[in-house]
């Protein structure tokens, strides 16, 4: 995996579970930041790429995703003032 696939990965997954990328990060490896750095151009380890990685298929968006945040965009399509 490059880092533009590890860029991807984590905004993918970000915007199915509603997280922000540094709190993801945050909770994967300790490194708030570590979604920055690596758009800014900066690596990783190999170790921080695996533990980010195994993070984000132990804990699938679904479950990271809260109730309120679906309820929420329940009742705004309903209200015909959503996207989806």
């Amino acid at each position: 995996m490059t880092e533009q696939d590890l860029i991807k990965a984590v905004e993918h997954y970000c915007n199915a579970s509603g997280l922000a990328p540094a709190t993801l990060c945050r909770k994967a490896v300790g490194n708030s930041r570590l979604h920055k750095n690596l758009v800014d151009g900066k690596g990783c380890t190999l170790r921080v790429a695996s533990r980010l990685k195994h993070f984000m298929e132990k804990n699938p968006p679904s479950a990271i995703r809260s109730p309120e945040v679906g309820a929420a965009s329940d009742h705004l399509k309903g209200k015909g003032l959503s996207d989806g």
